[in-house]
């Protein structure tokens, strides 16, 4: 297989557009990054190379590695004419994250991209396109996949798409610094994080946070369709794509007909399709019934009656299908735009934050997402399975998380379990350690006779801590 942009001549391609093109060809390293000077640039021919063994559609692998070598075109043309300063931004981007970093910002300037038209979420500014920036929006997507391949290849010692506290633009107290280019506001040293960092366990310390994070959104004022969205989320591990599609069908008639069984829509899922089905406890699902019968029947005029005499009739499946569950003015359903700004606000008012090695290296704080708490049903799954006394009943709990879960092998289920023992053995052990230090301090001052019984005591308390 072949293909080939256009060719452009030797002067031409010195600017714009034209300053690196690509080839699809034959070989294992499929796709070769051809700079000004027609010699191949193979680090980031690397990267786009794993972009396209990735993409089944090639279509779109085209559309995302022509972006990318737009953006090296837009950067090679925005540098200086005098040649001595000139240099060649392929091998720049691959030379070091810092200089990775640069020519990303030399695209974001040179393009006048305002963080305006960027959306903060967990500490990294990721753009929000309009209709103008579908061409931009391609070229940053493209950026990251390709800072992404060149860490898994160990080109990059980190991702150059992630916060970098050391060189964080923050003053003291931890204000963000601006810069201004032609009247717009800038800020971009950490607008690319695309992938999680996987040595950050997916794990509150306080295992009350869902509970802290519903007295976080009473206070702040939050209305009850998106505290009931975050109930369901944690106790049925839904995406916010499986919850926030929730319809009265789906709730009413449910999964072959049974109740408290939601199907949903799943992450790949297209149009109507629902291949998640969201178990939720009785619990939570008379607390939904109970916002179907009260303030969602004020907003609608349906009553959980009426809404259930419809279920009875086949032929008017259609209209509840319709029917969003949890929305906030009656007919559309809630938004994830306001969700995260309501999310935001009450975990920053129960100061509920990822404690993790970038917040004890800057002391800035990231709050918890929506997908937390898909994270806690899982970890309150594992959580169950260790106090289960037999090993074979421990694996048959391990295989239904990963069927529930809809992942397709083993590979989550022992991510997950890392970062659970880690955590687990962590705070287990400090508890112990400052349950022996109070206990040793205090025998200094106890009567006598006192200090065994202490011990014993807290002996339990961490066996009990362990699961033992």
């Amino acid at each position: 297989m072949f293909y080939e942009e256009p060719m452009f001549s030797a002067m031409a391609c010195l600017v714009g557009y034209g300053a690196y093109r690509y080839e699809v060809v034959d070989h294992p390293v499929a796709v070769r990054v051809i700079g000004p000077d027609g010699r191949q640039r193979k680090q980031v021919s690397r990267g786009c190379s794993w972009i396209w063994s990735k993409m089944p559609d090639k279509q779109k692998a085209h559309r995302c590695i022509r972006a990318f070598v737009w953006q090296l075109g837009v950067v090679h043309n925005a540098m200086p004419d005098d040649p001595s300063d000139r240099y060649d931004v392929a091998e720049r981007f691959a030379s070091s994250v810092a200089a990775c970093r640069e020519v990303q910002d030399a695209f974001v300037v040179a393009e006048r991209i305002p963080t305006v038209d960027a959306t903060e979420k967990d500490g990294s500014y990721w753009l929000k396109p309009t209709k103008s920036y579908v061409r931009i929006a391609d070229a940053v997507r493209a950026g990251g996949m390709v800072t992404a391949a060149l860490k898994i290849a160990e080109v990059f010692d980190r991702d150059p798409s992630k916060v970098d506290p050391e060189h964080s633009r923050l003053k003291d107290g931890g204000a963000r610094l601006e810069r201004t280019r032609r009247g717009l506001r800038l800020d971009v040293d950490n607008r690319l994080r695309m992938a999680p960092d996987p040595n950050h366990a997916p794990r509150m310390d306080d295992p009350r946070f869902h509970a802290k994070m519903q007295i976080g959104f009473q206070r702040t004022g939050a209305p009850e369709p998106y505290r009931r969205a975050c109930s369901i989320a944690y106790s049925a591990g839904g995406r916010w794509i499986s919850v926030q599609s929730l319809s009265i069908y789906d709730v009413l008639v449910g999964h072959m007909g049974k109740r408290r069984h939601y199907p949903s829509r799943n992450k790949g899922d297209k149009g109507e399709d629902r291949s998640f089905v969201m178990i939720v406890p009785k619990s939570e699902d008379d607390a939904v019934r109970a916002w179907i019968s009260g303030r969602r029947a004020d907003l609608t005029g349906y009553s959980l009656k009426a809404l259930e005499v419809m279920a009875l009739d086949p032929s008017r499946h259609a209209e509840l299908k319709a029917m969003p569950l949890l929305t906030e003015d009656g007919v559309n359903p809630i938004s994830y735009n306001r969700m995260w700004r309501l999310l935001k606000r009450a975990a920053a008012e129960m100061d509920l934050f990822i404690d993790d090695e970038e917040y004890h290296r800057s002391g800035r704080k990231r709050y918890v997402s929506f997908h937390y708490l898909r994270h806690e049903y899982v970890h309150r799954r594992l959580d169950r399975a260790r106090t289960m006394k037999s090993v074979a009943a421990r694996e048959v709990e391990y295989a239904d998380i990963i069927a529930y879960m809809r992942w397709s092998g083993t590979a989550m289920l022992a991510w997950y379990s890392k970062h659970h023992v880690i955590k687990h053995a962590s705070s287990a052990a400090e508890d112990f350690n400052e349950k022996q230090d109070e206990a040793l301090e205090g025998a200094a001052y106890a009567p006598e006779g006192l200090t065994g019984d202490t011990f014993a005591d807290d002996w339990d308390v961490v066996m009990d801590a362990l699961g033992g």
